[in-house]
């Protein structure tokens, strides 16, 4: 009988994790990452800024990794390092970090680099968000999705992209857009 209740007792706890797991997914939404040069930090929030300060990133859950520093903290980190930040923002614009990096190239024809996926797409304002981010899409041509060019017409929310970006009167603004070839059959 023993050995009957234990089986029953096991069977139960595995159901019963399915069940949860089922109920509550155990991934989070897609994330994505940035690159971009710190402007401000506040050590006591575990905060930084970037772009000069248009992004904040909550360090709190984040994995510093810092070139050359043992357990590294934020403190290690300072106003003008490149850093790479990997998370996602959910519904707002703070980018909660699993990762930061650092040290990181940025190619100086940009202030920042996005990867991710849009969220709230604008045609008729040429907008959209990634990472939490409104990013201004008014002065792309076109985007790049694998060998041919697309009107920013085409797009929608949900398409994996990679954005160069800079600073230009206070927003955020893309030089560049490329989408990911996984998604590509979002847009056409």
């Amino acid at each position: 009988m023993l050995t009957h209740m234990k089986r029953i007792t096991l069977n139960t706890i595995i159901a019963g994790m399915f069940t949860l797991a089922a109920a509550f997914p155990l991934y989070a939404a897609k994330k994505g990452a940035m690159v971009g040069k710190i402007s401000s930090l506040d050590e006591t929030n575990e905060t930084i800024m970037l772009m000069d300060d248009l992004v904040e990133v909550n360090c709190i859950d984040a994995k510093l990794r810092i070139k050359g520093v043992d357990d590294p903290t934020l403190v290690d980190l300072k106003v003008g390092d490149t850093v790479k930040v990997k998370g996602d923002a959910g519904s707002s614009s703070v980018i909660e970090a699993s990762k930061v990096k650092e040290p990181v190239k940025l190619n100086k024809k940009y202030d920042g680099k996005f990867s991710g996926e849009t969220r709230q797409v604008n045609t008729s304002k040429k907008t959209f968000e990634l990472l939490g981010q409104e990013i201004d899409a008014s002065s792309l041509s076109s985007v790049t999705m694998s060998s041919r060019k697309i009107s920013f017409d085409n797009m929608v929310s949900g398409v994996q992209v990679y954005v160069n970006a800079s600073v230009k009167n206070g927003k955020l603004v893309a030089n560049t857009m490329e989408i990911s070839s996984k998604s590509c059959n979002f847009c056409h």
